[in-house]
């Protein structure tokens, strides 16, 4: 999140009333909650914003790593690649809903060097998202943790583009009680 005391996660639970207690005594969350914020707060750079840098970052070391997962761990572990490109749909997915339009995916070139990527629309992001979270579930052969995760997380990308019934069929058998840890 960009810092120990919050960052977007937090951010985003208190706009969604999903702010909880076990916050409580946080005095940065506190203020946060009663919305007194400021650059000054230990999540925030100069401009507000640390978090973003850090789902960058993220998203490209998983990117980085997806292949030698599925090269060099074999199918004892192939569910690994599966999380990973799960943990990929998710940078993706908080890009897109907490962030504004326009927000560019890069990416590391082999060899080195980056590929600098093109301002893309919310929905462009949400759909590379879902694309990640498909590829997630094909990746993670039995693993009924990495398909409950990337379930998730292509339902919530679901529910973002307003696909309702594709959002409730692919949740369908995720236990209501799933918490990924």
């Amino acid at each position: 999140s960009g810092g120990s005391d919050g960052g977007v996660v937090l951010f985003a639970e208190l706009l969604s009333g999903e702010y909880q207690e076990e916050y409580s005594g946080n005095p940065n969350v506190e203020s946060i909650d009663a919305r007194y914020t400021s650059k000054e707060e230990p999540e925030a750079d100069e401009n507000g914003d640390v978090p973003l840098p850090a789902l960058f970052a993220a998203r490209a070391s998983l990117l980085v790593v997806v292949p030698s997962l599925t090269t060099y761990e074999g199918d004892a572990n192939r569910a690994l690649a599966g999380e990973a490109l799960a943990l990929v749909g998710y940078s993706e997915l908080f890009l897109a809903e907490d962030y504004c339009a326009g927000v560019p995916l890069s990416q590391a070139i082999a060899g080195g060097g980056i590929q600098f990527g093109k301002p893309l629309t919310t929905d462009s992001l949400l759909g590379i998202a879902e694309a990640h979270f498909r590829q997630a579930l094909l990746a993670s052969g039995s693993d009924t943790s990495v398909i409950d995760l990337a379930s998730v997380g292509l339902g919530r990308a679901y529910l973002d583009r307003g696909r309702f019934d594709s959002a409730a069929a692919v949740v369908a058998n995720v236990p209501t009680g799933f918490v990924y840890d």
